[in-house]
């Protein structure tokens, strides 16, 4: 597939060095690092950061679909995405979910969980060591899940600060001007943060038994985005056009 692509392309897009070397590996040399395009409607101003703590704190966690196996799992993305999850409960934090599939069934019914499968409420109650009503009154108070992109930036747009292990979590805040950290957890979103400048920390420099949020947002440095979104339009104006490719940026 990659060498029809190649070959019928002037250039194929890849989203890092890691990317692109991995394609070399394989003999494809024609390649443009560009980056995700999510990033392209992203305006250039400074986002704003406060220097007073953050209040409205919404987090995002990369769980996915119930799996017994994430209950037994120690890798860090895994270990980091059940603490997030499990501090929505007792703490004054929304959760924005994705892919969870039962918690966004219980949202979407008010809270109810009578039609739920009873797999999923025994893997929810071992997700997040508590009780099914406890879970369903968190849920309903603190998860939102969106449909379409502008009311997903409404929110975002309301928040202090976002946290979150998803990368298209991260970069929807950034549109949304919002300060964000994305915790980083893989080849993925480690090569996605350093070529589009989005704020970051290595997921190995975050105790999920101590997760302090005002520490996390003192991270936040949304500098490296700013000057380098210039460049980073710029390769993708390269791509497109030697592709020939009409665009409006």
């Amino acid at each position: 597939m990659l060498d029809v692509v190649s070959h019928r392309s002037s250039k194929i897009a890849a989203r890092g060095p890691f990317t692109a070397e991995v394609l070399k590996s394989v003999g494809i040399d024609n390649v443009e690092i560009t980056g995700c395009p999510s990033l392209l409607v992203a305006s250039d101003n400074n986002i704003d950061k406060p220097q007073s703590s953050p209040q409205c704190i919404a987090i995002a966690g990369s769980r996915g679909a119930p799996n017994e196996k994430l209950l037994s799992a120690k890798q860090i993305t895994h270990t980091l995405s059940r603490k997030l999850s499990q501090m929505m409960l007792d703490r004054p934090l929304d959760f924005i979910a994705q892919a969870e599939i039962p918690d966004i069934n219980i949202l979407l019914s008010g809270g109810r969980y009578d039609d739920i499968r009873s797999d999923w409420i025994e893997f929810l109650e071992k997700y997040y060591e508590a009780d099914i009503d406890r879970i369903a009154s968190a849920v309903t108070e603190k998860m939102k899940v969106f449909f379409n992109v502008p009311e997903w930036l409404d929110y975002l747009k309301g928040m202090d600060f976002v946290v979150s292990t998803r990368l298209h979590g991260t970069i929807a805040a950034l549109i949304a001007g919002t300060p964000t950290l994305l915790i980083v957890h893989d080849s993925r979103t480690r090569e996605m943060a350093e070529i589009m400048g989005i704020p970051s920390v290595p997921a190995d420099e975050v105790d999920p038994d101590t997760i302090d949020f005002n520490a996390l947002y003192d991270k936040v440095d949304t500098n490296k985005l700013t000057v380098g979104l210039p460049e980073y339009r710029a390769r993708y104006v390269r791509f497109f056009e030697e592709n020939g490719l009409r665009h409006n940026l």
